[in-house]
């Protein structure tokens, strides 16, 4: 089993590729080289999914661990929110 630590660094670290990779396509245009634009179409899905599920899973470590502002909980919850905020406010 994950230890609790090493699970709230990973759950930061994917908040984090998801966070640049929705900045990222909503500040470029990535449909101009067909590789990069099937590259993103092909990670979009999972990238939504794990849009929603980081969330969940940093508010049941809290539960589960405590509330810590050491912990990197927050944080992917804070950076995920920013990628949120992102797409929603997307001209």
């Amino acid at each position: 089993m994950i230890k609790s630590h090493k699970l709230n660094f990973l759950v930061f670290a994917l908040s984090i590729i998801v966070f640049l990779f929705w900045f990222i396509g909503t500040n470029y245009n990535i449909h101009s080289n067909e590789l990069v634009n099937g590259f993103f179409e092909l990670l979009s899905l999972p990238m939504l999914i794990l849009l929603f599920a980081i969330p969940v899973i940093s508010i049941a470590n809290i539960i589960k661990n405590g509330f810590s502002l050491k912990s990197f909980d927050l944080y992917s919850i804070l950076v995920i929110l920013c990628a949120a905020f992102i797409l929603y406010s997307k001209k």
